[in-house]
């Protein structure tokens, strides 16, 4: 799909810019055709409203890719682009992937100029939409009444800032109201999800219980909201459930796009910074402050040849919050190498040698783009436990990611691993199968020592930390330790070493350089 151009224009709202400079709508993408086809409607709609051409593209999920989307616009002519991120929110895929698809874009077509806005975030047309949303299913027509609770609903992220503007929402629609309550519910990977916001709003004993999906489009998400609200409702018959529309077609958000692009073309479009984990440093999260924008060929990499080692992230620069959150046109800089950084390099290849890697690009990629790593006391449980963001993961470090294989798979990997490289013979038992989400524990025996991990308790992108922190233990004696790096969602990488080496990779690499 080179683009989206109507038949006829209304030219009363219609921008005035070069033929040459070309408008790309970014969207999350769905497995749901209808979804796919909400955001497509979409386009055909503002490039009538704007009287020109709009280039759609999807994150992921559906096509085109963003990197098929731009090479269709550089061949009908294109000379700059302006990316509008149209997400509600942004998270990590705002963050991290689609400046990583335009750093791509800037170095593939050099000559075309790229620039990025701001997701949507919380606009006066989003407030308007969720308002008039929740009127629809109020019975007392969007005044509230303290028999009645709402639940907004959102798909959640791993990212702070974002989960924390929902709940910023749910208050504009508390504000001014006399519903008894307005929750948040996170129906992806946060929480609280579904169920749980549905039960902290029936200890309300409400006679109306709202739920208001905060979602652009449709899609699998959206569908299975209502299906969740159906089964809590069977068991709480004194209660009216109702469930509001997503936003659609609405025709607000025509204008709310128009502004958007108008604001890229001016410079004016900025992320609000003041709260970003990668900025500053945030309880459990202080290793991404300045951390390196990543992604990889399910995401903002999707559909590029650029060639990448299996289970990698590339990246593009850290994140710059001096400006704007604007990815630049100039490429990556690059320190010269003193005499002190060459030792300190010839440290560093020493240490990890051990895992495997010998080739100084691989290292540097890998490692430099660590942030602040835990300062934990040598004589704590566990010291050389490692979460981190590498750029790119090492074709020789032993590694395992969890999106391609299952725990089954991953038992065996240890097993053999630690038996061919370090003749360590140790056995892993996977307990409770479930046909969904695989077992439920980890037995680890090593000679007269058994630990037991169980990662159906924990969330499912901290697990590998805490079957790290167990094999630790059990490790110990022999002098050998796990590390875990998490590159993004369900992408996190195991690696074994010599203890001795673990520690020497903390001290080079407390801070990025």
């Amino acid at each position: 799909m080179a683009m989206i151009q109507t038949g006829s224009f209304d030219t009363s709202s219609a921008l005035q810019m070069a033929s040459d400079e070309a408008i790309m709508l970014m969207g999350h993408g769905s497995r749901d055709e209808k979804g796919a086809r909400e955001f497509l409607t979409f386009a055909e709609r503002l490039s009538a409203r704007l009287a020109r051409p709009i280039y759609p593209g999807f994150l992921e999920l559906a096509d085109p890719s963003l990197a098929s989307t731009i090479d269709n616009a550089v061949k009908t002519g294109a000379q700059s682009i302006v990316a509008v991120p149209w997400f509600l929110l942004g998270a990590g895929h705002v963050k991290n992937d689609v400046p990583v698809a335009l750093q791509w874009a800037r170095k593939h077509y050099p000559q075309v100029a790229i620039r990025y806005g701001s997701p949507i975030n919380m606009q006066p047309e989003i407030l308007a939409i969720l308002a008039e949303r929740l009127a629809a299913i109020d019975p007392d027509h969007g005044m509230g009444s303290p028999t009645t609770a709402v639940l907004l609903i959102q798909r959640g992220s791993s990212d702070p800032e974002a989960n924390a503007d929902v709940y910023r929402a749910a208050r504009f629609l508390w504000e001014g109201r006399k519903y008894s309550t307005v929750e948040v519910a996170f129906s992806g990977v946060a929480r609280p999800s579904l169920t749980e916001g549905l039960e902290r709003c029936l200890k309300y004993n409400p006679q109306h219980l709202l739920v208001v999906p905060y979602y652009l489009y449709t899609g699998v998400l959206v569908e299975r909201i209502s299906t969740i609200v159906a089964e809590v409702a069977a068991a709480h018959p004194t209660c009216e459930f109702r469930v509001a529309s997503h936003f659609g077609q609405d025709t607000r958000l025509d204008q709310l796009a128009q502004r958007m692009i108008e604001q890229i073309r001016t410079g004016k479009a900025t992320m609000t910074c003041d709260m970003c984990q990668y900025r500053i440093p945030l309880f459990g999260r202080e290793f991404l402050v300045r951390a390196p924008q990543v992604s990889d060929h399910s995401h903002g990499l999707r559909g590029t040849t650029m060639q990448e080692n299996p289970g990698s992230r590339q990246t593009s620069d850290a994140h710059n919050h001096d400006n704007n959150h604007h990815i630049h046109t100039h490429e990556h800089s690059h320190h010269s190498h003193s005499s002190e950084e060459k030792e300190r390099w010839n440290a560093l290849r020493e240490c990890v040698t051990a895992a495997g890697i010998t080739d100084r690009q691989e290292i540097t990629d890998a490692l430099t783009n660590w942030q602040r790593k835990s300062r934990t006391p040598l004589d704590a449980p566990s010291p050389y436990l490692l979460v981190a963001q590498p750029g790119h993961i090492p074709t020789g470090a032993l590694r395992w990611d969890w999106d391609r294989q299952r725990a089954q798979a991953f038992a065996e990997w240890c097993v053999e691993t630690l038996q061919k490289r370090f003749g360590i013979n140790w056995q892993i038992e996977c307990e409770e199968e479930d046909a969904q989400i695989g077992p439920h524990y980890l037995r680890m025996t090593l000679g007269e020592q058994q630990e037991r991990c169980d990662w159906q308790y924990l969330n499912q992108n901290h697990w590998m930390g805490a079957f790290c922190t167990i094999a630790d233990r059990l490790l110990k004696p022999a002098g050998i330790t796990a590390l875990c790096l998490e590159t993004g969602w369900f992408d996190t990488v195991v690696v074994f070493c010599r203890r001795d080496f673990a520690e020497e990779l903390l001290r080079w690499f407390s801070e990025a350089e």
